[in-house]
C-alpha cells in the first residue's frame, strides 16, 4: 500500500510531496483513513502468491522425500548436494510455471 501510494504520487515543482517515505506513509494513512485501509488489497495479493509458495514448498518436500528414500535416510539427514538439488527443483518449477510474473509487474 505504501509503495503504491509513493509511486503514484505526482510530483509538482514547488509543492511538497504528501508522502515522504514508507514509515511516514503508513503512519499518515493509518491516522487519516484508519488501520483497516493499510491492509486494503492484501487479500488478493495473498491469494495470488499462495499457490506459488505451495508449489515451491511442495516440490521441495517431494524432492527431499525422493532423495531420502533413494539414499535410505531420514529427510532431516540429507546430504548437502541432495538439499541443493531439491531447492533447485523447487525454484525451477516456480520459474517454469510462473514465467509471466515479471511481465505482469511491469
Amino acid at each position: 500500500m505504501a509503495k503504491t501510494r509513493i509511486q503514484d504520487e505526482h510530483i509538482i515543482k514547488g509543492v511538497e510531496p504528501v508522502y515522504r517515505n514508507i514509515f511516514q506513509t503508513i503512519w499518515k494513512v493509518g491516522n487519516e483513513e484508519g488501520v483497516r485501509s493499510i491492509y486494503h488489497g492484501y487479500i488478493p495479493v495473498l491469494l495470488g502468491s499462495a499457490p506459488q509458495g505451495i508449489l515451491q514448498v511442495g516440490t521441495n518436500d517431494f524432492m527431499r522425500r525422493f532423495f531420502a528414500t533413494r539414499n535410505d535416510c531420514a529427510m532431516d539427514k540429507l546430504d548437502l548436494p541432495s538439499e541443493i538439488i531439491a531447492g533447485g527443483c523447487a525454484g525451477f518449477m516456480h520459474c517454469l510455471l510462473y514465467t509471466s510474473d515479471a511481465a505482469d509487474d511491469m
